[in-house]
């Protein structure tokens, strides 16, 4: 048994903890057999139906999470053990696997990933499901659910809205091209030293956004005014309109806290106008917008229609991959209406246009992407812009680039001139660091101030900081669900079957992942929407429960068999 496995099994407290039919300690290689399962075994199989391939699973480090490490080595022991196919991890650093995951090169893969933007969940039924969504990276296609997901953008009667957001979250659930581990609890721990424990504002729905960032305060031992923050990992892209800036949080965070958009979400999560002054939906097509005059850049120049005017029309020139679905695919044209006013024309209703493509889009300073791209003569490739200290970002928002020290940390200060959120501290430091026993350390010490995100083990914070005086944390479900997703191009994975088999065995697995990996912090789950978007969360999508023998049941009635020694073979 290695050394990573007896670590799971000693965090689970247990070396022969029973899943259902699963014995975990049988799965792990330990003195208990894992249990006969009920198969249909055939004898003198053809060999060109044996699924002899390696599934790969990718994953992030253990030391990047221990606990996602542990949920997923044990979802690919006990899937490879129950299905009988060859299942193993694939560990790599986060940037390079989410790279990966964009050009398709997975089986599978697992991360924590919200369940809206912009307090609407198209991000997740059209970005992420639909044929066309810009982050289908996995080949899901469905003729019914298209037709779902394209209703769902275009109804504006609320409730009947629900009714077809519920249709979407129990197809994704009945052709499982994602298998939930879990809901998350979202751990805050900070330093009070650093920062006033008052100024702290915990909602997951708002992490890492202004709210949390302007309000924050100095605090007692803070002179400064810095603070410094983790992150999932070192910031590898702050080109706004390359896809990876507005996906991972290691850059959207410092992308939207340099811009500003449309709307955002105050501390209660309600819409509130920034840029747009007001916002008049004509009819299902036409929406306009009245420009606020008080916003400028941090070079000094005002933010006016112009350059409102340049960013969309960029956008609807260039198409670049980061805003097909929200902005290249609804919008048909916007105009100048007015001195500062913008008129949107769509091509078909798109209710999140006013939400989510608000909320997401940041206005740029037309005067300096211009340069710019004439200088880098990227005027139909503006994602494949460099920045960096020599070239620096240019936004109006609350805070401004200072350095960035590439795969280490990103300096930010405050734009105390912000004319609705000027923060209340000086500097901003995004420095995450190679292990998250180092970030623990960091926090106690000082170094850090506050933790936009924890992903190491939940058990060890907690006493660290029942242990410090001068640290605290909070904890609360957050809109984020860690689930695995599947690349469904090539078989078995293709294979409908094949995945809802996996997902009830991944199912069965689910207390165990919340109560002993994640020492309780979490929920149960089968939706990609969470509890927390209370109004779009379908409490009813199809879980496959029963564990191995559901998976078992699930394959057998599609024609698949075992061969005397568990291999599994595909259907005739």
């Amino acid at each position: 048994m290695t050394e990573s496995r007896r670590s799971i099994l000693k965090k689970m407290g247990a070396t022969g903890v029973s899943l259902g039919t699963v014995s975990i300690a049988g799965c792990f290689g330990g003195e208990q057999e894992t249990e006969e399962y009920d198969r249909p075994v055939e004898e003198d199989l053809p060999e060109e139906r044996r699924i002899e391939r390696t599934f790969e699973h990718m994953a992030y480090t253990e030391e990047y999470s221990p606990n996602r490490y542990a949920t997923n080595e044990l979802v690919v022991e006990t899937v490879g053990d129950v299905l009988g196919i060859d299942y193993e991890m694939d560990i790599g650093e986060a940037s390079v696997l989410d790279d990966r995951e964009a050009e398709g090169d997975f089986d599978f893969f697992t991360y924590t990933w919200e369940s809206e933007q912009g307090g609407d969940p198209d991000n997740v039924i059209t970005f992420r499901y639909h044929s066309d969504g810009q982050r289908n990276f996995g080949g899901y296609s469905n003729e019914e659910y298209d037709e779902i997901a394209e209703q769902s953008r275009q109804e504006y009667d609320e409730d009947a809205r629900q009714e077809l957001i519920y249709e979407a979250q129990e197809l994704i659930g009945e052709l499982r091209w994602e298998s939930q581990y879990l809901y998350n609890e979202g751990l805050y721990g900070y330093n009070t030293d650093v920062v006033d424990e008052d100024s702290v504002i915990v909602d997951g729905r708002l992490r890492g956004t202004w709210v949390t960032w302007t309000e924050i305060e100095p605090g007692p031992e803070n002179d400064d005014g810095m603070v410094a923050t983790n992150n999932w990992d070192a910031t590898n892209q702050l080109n706004p309109f390359d896809q990876m800036t507005i996906g991972p949080a290691r850059n959207v965070t410092p992308t939207l806290l340099m811009h500003d958009t449309f709307i955002r979400y105050t501390e209660e999560y309600e819409q509130v106008n920034w840029i747009a002054e007001d916002i008049e939906t004509v009819d299902d097509t036409t929406i306009v917008v009245e420009i606020s005059d008080e916003f400028e850049f941090h070079d000094g120049e005002p933010l006016t229609v112009e350059d409102v005017l340049w960013t969309y029309e960029t956008i609807l020139e260039t198409e670049p991959a980061a805003y097909l679905t929200s902005v290249t695919d609804p919008l048909e044209s916007i105009e100048q209406t007015g001195d500062n006013e913008v008129t949107f024309h769509l091509e078909e209703p798109y209710v999140p246009f006013t939400t989510l493509t608000f909320w997401q889009t940041p206005i740029l300073p037309a005067h300096y992407w211009e340069e710019i791209l004439d200088e880098t003569d990227n005027h139909d490739t503006p994602w494949e812009v460099s920045f960096g200290d020599d070239r620096p970002i240019v936004g109006s928002g609350p805070f401004e680039y200072e350095s960035w020290d590439q795969g280490e940390q990103f300096i930010q200060t405050a734009n105390h001139d912000h004319p609705i959120a000027p923060p209340n501290i000086e500097t901003r430091v995004q420095r995450p660091l190679s292990s998250s026993a180092a970030e623990l350390e960091a926090l106690e010490q000082g170094e850090y101030g506050y933790l936009d995100y924890w992903f190491g083990n939940n058990e060890e914070l907690a006493d660290r900081i029942e242990d410090e005086p001068h640290l605290g944390m909070s904890a609360e479900l957050d809109n984020m669900r860690e689930a695995t997703w599947m690349n469904v191009e090539e078989p078995p994975l293709d294979d409908v079957p094949f995945r809802q088999a996996y997902h009830a065995v991944v199912a069965d697995l689910q207390p165990v992942f919340v109560e002993e990996i994640y020492d309780g912090y979490g929920e149960t789950g089968h939706s990609p929407i969470t509890p927390m978007i209370e109004f779009w969360h379908n409490p009813d999508v199809p879980g496959f429960e029963g564990g191995p023998e559901t998976a078992i049941e699930i394959l057998a009635d599609a024609g698949y068999v075992w061969d005397e020694d568990g291999n599994l073979y595909a259907p005739e």
